[in-house]
């Protein structure tokens, strides 16, 4: 009898630190980064995305003009879709940053997680 006892007890120590890992592994969070380039001169502006698995997909995006900001609208919409896309997947936005450089460039890296 003492033996069952034993058992039952090295049984339930053992589902009950197997739930606790599988708990631990529900709450490791996941990140998300979104890099826009958009590029006044010189090579294709595009928009970058790193999925929580280390994935990426590149989307290109139009050329923005300085003087009129003309295409800036249509990157705006594509960007937008993509944060959206996260948002309702359960993603929220913990930071954003934009340089702009000399080279005729804007790089704005937008990061979310859940």
């Amino acid at each position: 009898m003492k033996n069952v006892k034993l058992i039952v007890l090295t049984v339930s120590a053992i589902l009950f630190l197997g739930m606790g890992n599988l708990n631990a592994q529900e709450k490791e969070s996941q990140t998300v980064i979104i890099r826009v380039f958009e590029q006044h001169r010189g090579t294709t502006s595009q928009m970058v995305t790193t999925n929580p698995d280390g994935s990426t997909k590149s989307t290109k995006l139009i050329k923005v003009d300085i003087g009129s900001f003309e295409g800036n609208e249509s990157n705006s919409i594509i960007v937008q879709s993509e944060i959206n896309n996260w948002k309702n997947q359960g993603f929220t936005i913990d930071g954003l940053s934009s340089q702009s450089n000399l080279v005729g460039a804007i790089t704005t890296t937008i990061i979310l997680s859940k």
